[in-house]
């Protein structure tokens, strides 16, 4: 099913940006 791989794939990658994000911010804050 390569739908349902590609939408694991594009989660896992909006995951990963979430992250990003969210380290990015922490770091804002704390500096």
């Amino acid at each position: 099913n390569r739908s349902g791989e590609a939408r694991i794939g594009h989660l896992d990658e909006v995951t990963h940006i979430i992250s990003d994000e969210r380290q990015v911010t922490t770091s804002l804050v704390t500096a």
